[in-house]
């Protein structure tokens, strides 16, 4: 009986909290939605399953709740763990109606009501909730997902850095956060200095969180993850929840691959096409002049010397990003 039935609706509430030994001070607080209080100087939103094709996240957190649950592992922080979206992933499609990665910062309001749009409803009083809780601590939203398609870089991150227009990754907290993302076996971060609806840009603006969405390999099947390839990230976790101190202050290593927006494309007619393979992986790059994208007799082209792109979906709603382009963070 583990998170992920507690999520699905496999078992109830009363037989999941069954299992937690008397001591702990686990408390469910919707299904998906786990919070442990904690007394550091330190509070985290680990979250996961946002989309419900995207299963190996959901399995980290489901065995790092297990280690809690079995007393192997004791964090040291206050913890909010979220399993976002259990009719998808149940389904295990990305969504019922409508992205829910595009609902956070009071989208939800916005849109025709339906199962992602109350999701989001519950999923942002969950964290304001928690943040509340722990508002005088150092914050951290990991919102954990898989890439759609083949990356250059398999474990990548996406880092708002919004209300700074001018990037120092020298300023403490990003310094901060860059680090503990190489130690967990990140390979690139994107610097974004884009608003955003999504769920860990949410956290970062309306909460002063560190804050990323992680890429964790590409999206399969439950049964076709090979969790040996999440291990590295896994034992980080469980590192940072099980010190006393957090730290990951040191100067970023060159490792780990920075780099910035350069366009975002977004689709708004029927006929928006792709300009390049359909296989093409994250990361790919293009070069100045080259035509990326076509819909109603426009073209998007590469605008600077060389872009890599990222995300590229033709088959997003009407008005939704299709593709965003990256150049190289340069100091």
């Amino acid at each position: 009986m583990s998170f992920i039935d507690f999520t699905l609706g496999k078992i109830s509430e009363a037989e999941f909290v069954a299992q937690f030994p008397k001591h702990l001070k686990l408390e469910c607080w919707a299904p998906g939605v786990l919070y442990l209080p904690g007394e550091s100087q330190f509070s985290l939103v680990l979250s996961a399953g946002i989309h419900g094709n995207e299963t190996a996240p959901v399995l980290v957190l489901n065995e790092i709740v297990a280690r809690i649950i079995g007393q192997v592992l004791t964090p040291k922080h206050a913890c909010l763990f979220i399993l976002g979206h259990p009719q998808a992933l149940a389904k295990a499609v990305r969504y019922c109606d409508t992205n829910l990665n595009r609902l956070f910062c009071g989208q939800h309001l916005r849109v025709a009501a339906c199962i992602e749009s109350m999701r989001a409803a519950l999923l942002e009083l969950c964290v304001a909730r928690f943040f509340q809780l722990h508002d005088a601590k150092q914050k951290l939203h990991w919102d954990c997902h898989c890439a759609i398609r083949d990356s250059f870089y398999r474990r990548f991150a996406v880092v708002p850095v919004a209300k700074s227009p001018c990037i120092d990754i020298t300023h403490r907290p990003l310094s901060s956060q860059l680090n503990k993302l190489q130690q967990a076996g990140i390979q690139a971060a994107v610097l974004s200095q884009l608003a955003t609806n999504t769920f860990s840009y949410a956290s970062y603006i309306q909460y002063g969180a560190q804050a990323a969405t992680l890429e964790l390999g590409k999206a399969l099947p439950w049964a076709q993850n090979n969790m040996l390839d999440h291990q590295i990230f896994q034992d980080y976790l469980i590192s940072l929840l099980s010190l006393d101190e957090v730290k990951g202050e040191a100067e970023v290593s060159h490792e780990l691959q920075l780099f910035t927006i350069a366009q975002q494309i977004n689709k708004y007619h029927d006929d928006f096409m792709l300009a390049f393979a359909a296989d093409a992986a994250n990361f790919s790059c293009f070069q100045q002049g080259e035509v990326l994208a076509k819909e109603a007799e426009k073209e998007y082209c590469v605008q600077a010397n060389q872009e890599w792109i990222l995300f590229p979906n033709a088959k997003v709603e009407n008005g939704a990003r299709a593709l965003l382009t990256l150049t190289p963070y340069v100091s």
